[in-house]
């Protein structure tokens, strides 16, 4: 059974002072797995350990993994304020999102963020953006186990090419390394990763010849 870091005692003492409920954090913990993980990638140069601010937005945290060379991944407005008010900014921000407002994607860019570009989300905002509706169909597999989607466009046949010139626009295919798992008679154990192409768009052109709303 794992040791809890503080006897009852303690707590008991501490209570004293700050009311419950209350949050303890292992701050030796933290900083001894942050200094493992890292170890454990010296080998590869430039890594750097993105903790989701999502799963502990707590700005003392981010401090203490900020000192220990880790970045803050970040998927909202507030969360990126949250990473610079401890001053973590540039490419020590990992900024993912999906359905992402405008504004978000600027304060990334303003504080000079890794920014992972999804582009579905890309297209339709795009979309939106020239008066356009889409309905957004989403898959998940594959060989890379990744979400797929199919975005449904109904215009007018002038305005075809108007569409698939936005879609090519926000859509491009990149080189991505994906870690790889080897299967074993006793289970499954990681491998060196492998260069995948993702991204990009296939458009399919499809005459309506009847369509009616409900």
């Amino acid at each position: 059974m794992k040791k809890p870091f503080v006897s009852l005692e303690q707590i008991q003492e501490i209570k004293k002072t700050y009311p419950t409920p209350f949050y303890i954090y292992d701050e030796k913990g933290i900083r001894e797995n942050a200094r493992a993980v890292n170890r454990a990638f010296s080998w590869n140069k430039g890594f750097r350990e993105y903790f989701a601010v999502k799963a502990t937005p707590t700005p003392g945290i981010l401090q203490i993994l900020k000192e220990e060379g880790c970045g803050a991944d970040c998927s909202s407005y507030t969360e990126l304020q949250i990473a610079e008010a401890v001053g973590v900014t540039g490419h020590q921000i990992m900024f993912s999102s999906n359905v992402t407002p405008a504004e978000d994607f600027a304060l990334a860019a303003k504080l000079g963020a890794i920014i992972n570009f999804d582009d579905a989300n890309a297209v339709t905002h795009a979309l939106t953006k020239k008066g356009f509706s889409s309905t957004k169909l989403a898959t998940t597999g594959g060989f890379l186990m990744a979400g797929n989607v199919t975005i449904l466009v109904g215009v007018d046949e002038e305005k075809v090419q108007t569409v698939i010139d936005i879609i090519k626009e926000h859509s491009h295919s990149r080189k991505q390394m994906i870690p790889t798992t080897t299967e074993m008679s006793y289970g499954y154990y990681p491998s060196m990763p492998v260069e995948v192409t993702v991204g990009g768009a296939t458009i399919f052109v499809v005459d309506i010849e009847r369509f009616e709303r409900a």
